[in-house]
C-alpha cells in the first residue's frame, strides 16, 4: 500500500474541503494520486446529493450584489437555518452570486451547466454536489434574477436581516446617469418595498387574477358578516380599492414620512435633484423559500 503523507492529506482537504479523515481514505483508495482522489470525493458528493435531494430544503438564504452594469439576487436553498449560517455555506452561495454577475447566464439551467472561477473551476452543478457532499445536506440553488443598468437607469438591492428576504429597485430618468439623491432614493425603496410589501408597481399592473381572488374573499368576508344583500357589491368594490393602494408601491404611503405616497416622494426627488422623467420601473421582492 502507498504510505500517504501528512502534506498529501492537507493538499486534498484545501482542494475540497472534506475532513482529513475522509481524504486519507480516498488517497488510500487510490493510490496515494490527488486528482484521482478528487474525481473520487466528487463522485460521492453526487451521491450524497442523490440521497439528500428527497429532504425538504426550507431554509438558506438570499445574496444580492452588483458587479459592473450588472445587478442581481440568487436564492440558495438548504434544509436548516444551522447550515445557511455555515462559512462554507455563505463560501458556495456568495459564488454562485459572482457567477451569475461575471456570467449572464439566461436561465437556472444555463448557470447550472456554467463553469465557473468563482467555485474553483467547476461547473455550478458540480459544486452543489461538492457541497452538499461535505455538508451532508440537500442544497441548491433555487433562482436568480439578474438586472442590467443601462443608461437612464438607477438599480439598488437591499438584503434584510440575515438573507431571509432580499429586494432589488430599478428607477428610470432622463439622462445616463443618476445622481447620489436618486440613488439613496432608490435605497429608501428597497427599504419600503421590504416593509410594505407591495404587489405591482401600479394599481393598473395588477393581474385579474389577484382582483377575482381579492373579491372572492371579500364577498365571503361581507357574507359572513351579514350584511345586507345589496349593499355587498359596493362594501367589496370598497374593500378592492383599499387594496389597490396598499399593493401598488407608488399608491403607498411612505414608511418614512406617511404624509406622502411613494409617487409624491418620486416626483418631489426629481425636482430636488434635477432629474426630469423619474418614476419607479420595477421592483424585485424574494421572501425565502416562498413558492415559485
Amino acid at each position: 500500500m502507498t504510505a500517504i503523507t501528512a502534506s498529501a492529506v492537507k493538499e486534498l482537504r484545501d482542494k475540497t474541503g472534506v475532513s482529513m479523515m475522509a481524504c486519507k481514505k480516498a488517497l488510500e483508495e487510490v493510490g496515494g494520486d490527488i486528482n484521482a482522489a478528487v474525481e473520487l470525493l466528487r463522485k460521492r458528493g453526487e451521491a450524497v446529493a442523490q440521497k439528500r435531494a428527497g429532504h425538504a430544503a426550507t431554509e438558506g438564504k438570499i445574496f444580492a450584489g452588483r458587479q459592473g452594469d450588472f445587478v442581481a439576487l440568487v436564492e440558495v436553498a438548504a434544509e436548516t437555518d444551522f447550515t445557511a449560517r455555515n462559512d462554507d455555506f455563505a463560501g458556495f452561495g456568495k459564488g454562485i452570486l459572482s457567477t451569475v454577475l461575471s456570467a449572464h447566464p439566461a436561465d437556472l439551467d444555463t448557470l447550472l451547466s456554467t463553469t465557473s472561477k468563482h467555485l474553483h473551476g467547476a461547473t455550478v452543478q458540480q459544486a452543489t454536489a461538492d457541497i452538499v457532499g461535505k455538508i451532508g445536506e440537500n442544497i441548491s440553488v433555487r433562482r436568480f434574477s439578474l438586472v442590467q443598468v443601462q443608461d437612464g437607469l438607477t438599480v439598488e438591492h437591499y438584503i434584510h436581516g440575515p438573507g431571509k428576504l432580499g429586494v432589488v429597485v430599478t428607477l428610470s430618468h432622463a439622462g445616463t446617469a443618476s445622481n447620489e439623491i436618486i440613488q439613496n432614493l432608490a435605497k429608501d425603496l428597497c427599504m419600503q418595498v421590504a416593509a410594505a410589501m407591495p404587489v405591482a408597481v401600479n394599481s393598473s399592473d395588477i393581474s385579474e387574477d389577484v382582483l377575482a381572488k381579492e373579491r372572492e374573499i371579500y364577498k365571503d368576508q361581507a357574507v359572513n358578516e351579514k350584511l345586507p344583500e345589496a349593499k355587498i357589491p359596493m362594501v367589496v368594490e370598497g374593500r378592492v380599492k383599499k387594496f389597490l393602494k396598499e399593493a401598488a408601491l407608488v399608491e403607498q404611503l411612505f414608511v418614512k414620512d406617511t404624509k406622502l405616497t411613494i409617487a409624491k416622494l418620486v416626483e418631489q426627488t426629481g425636482k430636488e435633484a434635477g432629474v426630469s422623467n423619474l418614476k419607479v420601473e420595477s421592483f424585485v421582492r424574494w421572501q425565502l423559500g416562498e413558492a415559485l
